[in-house]
């Protein structure tokens, strides 16, 4: 009698209830919040990136002037200050122009920093489909940029275990028309006689 009456008496009691409630719930909770926030900083990163991008490209479409290896050198450093979470994005500026007889793109020039390597003509014709359409000997200038992510926090509560986002890596690119001159030039010896420039 008495162990089976202890039984239904520890059966029927809910006392601590809630603090078992809680216990349970709490790390869910929190393993949300966190994911909430760093899934939303990865949106904004990514937006950032995208806006760093055009802003590259309108300042550069907007340049009378021939570009220089300075100038490459001072938009990589804006790159760096726009996008915030890199410390060391990379940028591409290539200049190519349409041969319609040819139904081609031909390369005017190609400068890179971090990027690793310039554009070429056959890497830029396997791009066609993300190229606007061109009239003959119309030029564009494409700019590229490539953005490493870092994600703000590092969290794994129990079983839950943020995922690594830290490999994600944001591309932008970016097509835009020269706005004031038809022919955008890189010139690799400003100071000297001898320069030549590449249009």
């Amino acid at each position: 009698m008495y162990l089976s009456s202890f039984t239904r008496r520890f059966r029927d009691d809910e006392s601590g209830a809630m603090s078992i409630g809680l216990v349970f719930a709490v790390p869910i909770l929190v393993w949300a919040l966190l994911s909430t926030y760093v899934y939303f900083d990865v949106f904004r990163a990514e937006l950032i990136s995208q806006k760093a991008g055009m802003t590259i490209a309108d300042m550069l479409s907007r340049e009378e002037l021939p570009i220089t290896e300075d100038y490459i050198d001072g938009a990589a450093e804006l790159l760096t200050l726009l996008t915030e979470v890199d410390e060391d994005p990379e940028l591409r500026v290539t200049v190519f122009w349409y041969d319609e007889d040819n139904d081609s793109y031909e390369l005017s020039w190609s400068f890179n920093r971090e990027y690793g390597v310039n554009l070429d003509r056959v890497d830029l014709n396997n791009m066609a489909d993300r190229i606007p359409l061109m009239a003959d000997e119309d030029r564009l200038i494409l700019v590229e940029t490539r953005t490493d992510y870092q994600q703000p926090i590092s969290y794994s509560i129990g079983p839950f275990s943020g995922a690594d986002l830290n490999d994600v890596q944001f591309e932008t690119f970016t097509v835009i028309k020269p706005r004031f001159v038809s022919q955008f030039c890189y010139d690799d010896q400003p100071n000297s006689a001898t320069n030549t420039l590449d249009c």
